[in-house]
């Protein structure tokens, strides 16, 4: 990748690790926004080994400086929930536009992935259909079980379906491979294959 590439993630990089929300993992504190970043990372490297710079980028991108514009700013509900995170990519793809005039990229580049973390083009595009199954194969592997105790009112199985249904055939597929604990495997089961 080009000095402009590394340079970018490496700025982005820095601002996840300010996240003050932070997880152990191996006996050591790891901000949540930068531990879900490498998952990110590594589960396009796995999935789509040949990603677009453009794509890499993105997965960067993600979540960024989330932390910044609480949810529990904005009503609850869906119209809520809408507002915020239409609200939220505004505001990630404006910081994230700005590394990316300082580190050298051109215009259509901070477009493009303006469009990628707004998720325009859901199902047409193929960075942002990748990009979508990166994020929900991430959330079910990694996310799917503490979401469902947070939110007891939702039915498993219908959390897990609304996430099936922004993915690829080829996405679906890769949740085959991912290992559940116990019942959660079993309700996937149920519910994909």
């Amino acid at each position: 990748m080009t000095e402009r590439y590394q340079a970018a993630i490496e700025a982005m990089a820095a601002a996840h690790k300010e996240d003050p929300s932070q997880t152990i993992v191996d006996g050591k504190e790891i901000p949540d926004e930068w531990l879900y970043i490498q998952r990110i990372v590594q589960r396009l490297e796995e999935f789509k080994p040949d990603a677009s710079e453009e794509l890499r980028l993105a997965t960067h991108c993600q979540h960024f400086r989330r932390w910044e514009i609480p949810r529990s700013d904005y009503p609850e509900g869906k119209m809520g929930y809408f507002h915020w995170r239409t609200y939220l990519a505004k505001y990630q793809a404006d910081k994230v536009a700005e590394i990316l005039k300082d580190v050298g990229y051109p215009e259509e580049t901070a477009e493009c992935l303006r469009s990628l973390i707004a998720k325009e083009k859901l199902h047409q595009d193929e960075d942002s259909q990748a990009l979508e199954d990166v994020v929900c194969l991430v959330f079910m592997e990694h996310y799917l079980e503490d979401f469902a105790a947070k939110n007891p009112h939702l039915e498993f199985k219908r959390i897990i379906l609304k996430t099936a249904a922004k993915m690829s055939e080829e996405g679906i597929e890769e949740i085959k491979n991912i290992k559940f604990p116990g019942e959660i495997q079993r309700l996937v089961d149920q519910v994909i294959m």
